[in-house]
């Protein structure tokens, strides 16, 4: 079947309840010059968007592995039972409003965040692609909103007893478009070193993972916001019975505290910090390590050389970017700035 056939599954980052999607965030900030490469594309754009976060699917509470804190319904649950699986994910963006001319492309990556395995006959999940379109869908004959979608065909396989499960899966598009202004973007990439492990009492167990981005902000360097992902990287497990492994939330923040959620153990407060939420469930389970992605965007305060602009001294004439100077004679030069100097 060709991509993004399934039955859909709508989803929507600013749903009323807060329960599509977890930690969602964008950012958009101005370029010079941005183009799609592959496949290549000749518009060229002036600013991009940058989205990230996790999706949530639905649960019916038949099962130790869902996550009971996403929304009750069979309508968007995702495991091996009938019609729930594959599913094409389309995720509503709410991007600003853009004609079909003033996109330029995008580049999106698709990840499992938290899904739980039965280790019953068969068993697995996948994300298996990803896109970022404008474009204005149509479910069940009605039709949606013109707007950014991001795409995913998401899969959880049948067993003859207990199926594997979907709870979330990490999602990030990036769009070059036409006309917004940004100052400065900081991309930290990464695998942390987790290791957190079950406690094997048949319910999840939860943990947070802080990553420290060793990125202290000045004082002239302001936090403004950030667009993170994260998705599973190792996992392990040792027992037949079954298991769950997820990244839950994901979000970057200033000082280690995450606002007072969590000890700050002596860590600077002027730094950066990735925050995930992590669980596994099972046996013997071990969650070893998580991918992550922060994308931050800072508004950098600290003014920058703006021009340097010479004349003959003494002359009166105007400044210029060159000046023609008899040899041994003086000259004036101008500095500008793009703000004022301390």
């Amino acid at each position: 079947m060709s991509d993004f056939q399934h039955p859909l599954l709508v989803r929507d980052v600013s749903d009323s309840r807060h329960i599509n999607a977890a930690t969602p965030r964008a950012l958009k900030f101005g370029v010079s010059y941005a183009r799609q490469l592959t496949p290549s594309s000749s518009t060229i754009a002036d600013t991009v968007m940058m989205f990230g976060g996790l999706i949530r699917y639905g649960q019916d509470n038949d099962s130790a592995g869902e996550d009971l804190r996403n929304e009750s319904s069979d309508y968007s649950e995702l495991d091996g039972v009938g019609n729930n699986s594959p599913r094409t994910v389309m995720l509503q963006l709410r991007g600003p409003d853009l004609s079909d001319s003033q996109f330029a492309g995008s580049g999106a990556v698709s990840a499992l965040g938290d899904s739980y395995f039965t280790w019953q006959d068969t068993f697995g999940t996948a994300t298996d692609n990803a896109a970022a379109l404008l474009t204005q869908p149509t479910e069940n004959g009605n039709q949606l909103d013109h707007d950014l979608w991001f795409m995913s065909d998401v899969v959880a396989e049948r067993t003859t007893g207990d199926t594997s499960q979907v709870n979330r899966s990490s999602y990030q598009a990036t769009k070059p478009a036409t006309s917004e202004s940004g100052n400065r973007l900081i991309i930290f990439t990464g695998t942390a070193i987790c290791g957190v492990a079950a406690d094997g009492d048949g319910e999840r167990s939860l943990g947070v993972v802080r990553i420290r981005l060793n990125f202290p902000l000045s004082n002239t360097l302001h936090f403004i916001g950030s667009a993170t992902v994260a998705a599973l990287a190792s996992v392990h497990g040792d027992d037949p019975e079954e298991a769950l492994f997820a990244v839950d939330a994901a979000q970057t923040v200033v000082g280690p505290s995450d606002g007072g959620s969590i000890p700050d153990n002596g860590l600077p407060a002027n730094d950066l910090y990735v925050i995930l939420d992590a669980a596994t469930l099972g046996a013997d389970t071990n969650l070893n390590r998580l991918a992550y992605q922060a994308n931050v965007l800072l508004n950098d305060v600290e003014p920058d050389l703006k021009s340097i602009l010479v004349r003959p001294s003494g002359t009166g004439a105007a400044f210029a970017p060159e000046a023609t100077i008899d040899n041994a004679s003086k000259w004036d030069f101008q500095i500008t700035l793009t703000g004022p100097s301390d």
